[in-house]
């Protein structure tokens, strides 16, 4: 048919004669076969969703391949179905990433909170320690960098709240 010739990079009319080897890798083409010979062996109709590549590019199918029967009930065929459901795979993904984020979030936005609760009391016992000091402490210099820390943490963890309250999951390498 029509799609099926287009997957192909053919016309239905090219396709007469042509087997699965003139289209697909051997893997792919062994591995058609091989359900191919199992539906008619057993004479039940399989359902499979599978990934291939085809001549025109990836896509996600859902095959039906049901045997063809005689009149007396002998198989002497199989009818295959094949429709394109890469849209409901891509659909399912972003699902799954969502709830997945949601999930985050639930968690996360109470999480950074407390630990934002625990750099405030770490920050102020730092500076009341700092202020404390003398200028010529030798324990100056350590309370400094503590200090340091606790902003960078407090800096993160507003990235995590922001996150938190609006987290998105974008395809491709993080940004540095």
């Amino acid at each position: 048919n029509g799609t099926c010739a287009e997957w192909m990079n053919s016309s239905p009319e090219d396709m007469i004669g042509r087997t699965d080897t003139d289209f697909f890798p051997p893997e792919t083409a062994e591995r058609v076969f091989m359900t191919d010979r199992e539906v008619v062996r057993t004479g039940r109709t399989v359902s499979l969703n599978n990934h291939y590549t085809f001549p025109a590019g990836d896509k996600h199918i859902n095959i039906i391949k049901t045997p063809l029967r005689s009149l007396n009930g002998r198989v002497i065929g199989l009818l295959g179905i094949a429709r394109d459901i890469s849209d409901i795979k891509r659909m399912e993904t972003e699902l799954a990433l969502t709830r997945a984020a949601e999930a985050v979030s639930k968690v996360a936005r109470p999480m950074a909170h407390d630990f934002n609760n625990a750099l405030a009391a770490i920050n102020g016992y730092a500076t009341l320690i700092d202020d404390g000091l003398k200028a010529d402490s030798p324990i100056k210099n350590e309370i400094a960098q503590i200090i340091k820390a606790v902003q960078r943490a407090a800096e993160l963890t507003s990235k995590f709240q922001a996150f938190a309250r609006n987290p998105k999951i974008e395809d491709g390498p993080a940004k540095p």
